[in-house]
C-alpha cells in the first residue's frame, strides 16, 4: 500500500507553488520554522480522496488560516514524521489500524481523525446503523428509521429460507458485512475481471 505520490491538479499560478509547497514539505524531528504555522495536519488519503478534498482553493484558504496539510510517506514510521497538531487518514486495513493505534499512545497530544475504535463501529453494516435508530432528535418533523436487515451466516442456499423467515420481500440489496472485506472482494473481482479480459482479447487476437 502506497500512497506517497504527489497530488496531480490543473492549476496554475499561486496555485501550483501552493500545492508544489505541500507536496514537497518535509518536517524533521525538531523543525522549527521561522514563522511556524498555528496548525499543522498530516494527512493519509486515497488517491481519490485527495483530489476530492485537497482542493487548491482548500489548501490555499488553510495557509492564509495558518493551517498546513503536509502528506504522510507510508513508506517510513510515522513516528519519524512531523510534528503533527492533527493526523487525518482515510485509509482501511487492520495494519494501518494498529499503525494510527500506536502512533496515538506514543503522542496524545496529536488528534487522530478518526481513531480507528470510532471507525470499526461503522465498518460493520450489521451494527453501523444501530446509532441512528437510537438518535433522539429534537425539533425533528420527519422520522429517522433503520431497514429491516438480515445477516446470512451459513451457506447462499439458507438465502431464501431466510428471507421468507424475516419476511423480507423483494427487492432487496445484498453487501458483504464487512466494509473492508467488501473492498478486498472489490478489488480482487476488478483484478478478475482485467484478466479475463486480457485473456478474450489475446483469444479474439489469434482468431
Amino acid at each position: 500500500m502506497k500512497l506517497n505520490g504527489e497530488i496531480s491538479y490543473n492549476t496554475d499560478g499561486e496555485e501550483d507553488e501552493i500545492l508544489n509547497e505541500v507536496n514537497s514539505h518535509k518536517f524533521p524531528i525538531g523543525f522549527v520554522s521561522p514563522q511556524p504555522p498555528k496548525l499543522i495536519v498530516g494527512y493519509a488519503l486515497t488517491s481519490k480522496k485527495k483530489k476530492s478534498f485537497l482542493q487548491p482553493k482548500l489548501v490555499a484558504l488553510a495557509r492564509n488560516k495558518g493551517i498546513l496539510f503536509v502528506g504522510i510517506d507510508l513508506n517510513r514510521s510515522l513516528s519519524d514524521q512531523g510534528p503533527f497538531d492533527v493526523v487525518l487518514h482515510k485509509l482501511l486495513g487492520q495494519e494501518w489500524f494498529q499503525i494510527i493505534q500506536d502512533y496515538r499512545q506514543k503522542h496524545p497530544e496529536v488528534t487522530v481523525l478518526d481513531p480507528p475504535d470510532a471507525i470499526g463501529r461503522i465498518n460493520n453494516r450489521q451494527s453501523m446503523l444501530e446509532h441512528v435508530a437510537n438518535l433522539n432528535l429534537p425539533y425533528c418533523y420527519g422520522k429517522v428509521g433503520v431497514p429491516r436487515q438480515l445477516v446470512i451466516r451459513k451457506d447462499p442456499s439458507s438465502i431464501p429460507d431466510a428471507v421468507t423467515k424475516a419476511g423480507l420481500r423483494l427487492p432487496l440489496g445484498m453487501f458483504l458485512r464487512f466494509l473492508c472485506l467488501w473492498l478486498q472482494e472489490f478489488q480482487v473481482s476488478q483484478t478478475d475481471r482485467l484478466k479475463r479480459g486480457i485473456k478474450e482479447t489475446r483469444l479474439l487476437n489469434k482468431l
